[in-house]
């Protein structure tokens, strides 16, 4: 039982990665306001932020982040088994998450 509780509080992969989409067009939505400052500076490429977003989207189109947790196929059913990988993917979409919110 202990194993199953901690299991309920770490987000899926599905979840965590529909996190950073969004996270991403509210990042984006802010670089596109008019007054945007790094924007207007040219400290931000809008181009190349975009270029990204749609990586990462294809990113999830083709390892099935974007399919529900228990879809099967999704990117958390193919990781079941494969703690030490589930893990590392799950960190890195933490990561990317914050990093949009920080620049936000």
């Amino acid at each position: 039982m202990e194993g199953l509780s901690t299991h309920t509080n770490t987000p899926s992969l599905s979840e965590s990665y529909g996190e950073c989409i969004q996270s991403f067009r509210t990042f984006l939505l802010a670089l596109s306001e008019k007054d945007s400052c790094v924007v207007r500076l040219k400290q931000v490429h809008l181009p190349e932020i975009l270029e990204e977003y749609g990586r990462t989207k294809i990113w999830g189109d083709q390892t099935k982040a974007d399919l529900p947790a228990r879809a099967r196929g999704s990117l958390d059913d193919t990781l079941r088994h494969d703690d030490e990988l589930k893990h590392l993917v799950q960190g890195i979409l933490v990561r990317l998450r914050a990093l949009l919110g920080q620049g936000k």
